[in-house]
């Protein structure tokens, strides 16, 4: 555990429960991250489960901050240097620190966390939903839970996606798949063969995943059937990736949403 004089902000010990051994309580807990205590034993415990977020600010009142953490065996930093890192769940997910406020934030629910090359952060998860979804009502989905579809940055997400997409889903036959962001953008914009998509989410930049992990690209029997949008599914050859007409409903049974964490 490490120990600071700090409070929770926006928590008040005022009325809360009198437990010896705060933080020998939350050290002791499999889910606690945090204990916020003062010097009569009021204590507040935060579970993994259910916080999202947190911010804790030094201070010099007697009150008392002590995040469970996990430092390097071989050293021992000084506390100008010391960042506690939370390791509860699937993700590590460190604290981050400006000026005397320490910030702990992660993702909703069980979603899941990538730090991309450019720095940013986004959390996103599969969702299954039903048969003959289209793309509008995909997209629909994800913006009325107050996310976006989303674009797949990286080898590593989808990765995840892929295997995450068949466990929640395990029927998907070949060919049937999930609705992600991304668009084909080309001169000109209509070639079959084109491997350039966009993304409207926002977050997500570049190819590298698509070329990465290989997509499939078919334009079927009719040239005038462009397919100029992206599934997450089972195509041929074992790729992950399939092009697929931005008006077809009969392959697609549920979406990839997900948003920028910071």
């Amino acid at each position: 555990m490490m120990l600071i004089r700090g409070r929770v902000v926006g928590e008040s010990l005022d009325g809360e429960i009198v437990r010896v051994g705060c933080k020998e309580t939350c050290y002791n807990l499999p889910n606690c991250i945090l204990a916020f205590m003062d010097s009569h034993n009021h204590c507040i415990l935060f579970d993994f489960n259910s916080t999202i977020q947190l911010k804790v600010e030094e201070t010099d009142e007697p009150l008392f901050v002590a995040f469970k953490t996990w430092l390097p065996s071989d050293s021992c930093p000084i506390y100008s240097e010391m960042l506690p890192v939370v390791k509860i769940g699937e993700d590590t997910i460190p604290w981050t620190k400006t000026s005397n406020t320490f910030n702990f934030l992660k993702c909703v629910g069980d979603w899941k966390m990538f730090q991309r090359p450019s720095g940013i952060t986004v959390c996103m998860q599969p969702i299954s939903l039903y048969q003959n979804i289209s793309l509008t009502e995909a997209r629909d989905y994800c913006e009325g839970l107050g996310y976006k579809m989303t674009g797949l940055g990286t080898v590593e997400e989808a990765q995840w996606a892929f295997k995450k997409m068949n466990e929640i889903h395990p029927n998907l036959k070949q060919w049937e798949g999930f609705w992600m962001d991304g668009h084909r953008n080309c001169t000109p914009p209509l070639k079959a063969d084109c491997q350039v998509f966009s993304w409207t989410d926002g977050y997500t930049v570049g190819n590298k995943a698509l070329a990465a992990a290989d997509i499939s690209y078919h334009n079927w029997g009719d040239p005038r059937i462009y397919h100029n949008c992206l599934q997450m599914g089972r195509p041929q050859y074992g790729k992950v990736f399939n092009d697929v007409d931005c008006n077809g409903t009969d392959i697609f049974f549920g979406v990839i949403c997900g948003y920028r964490l910071y």
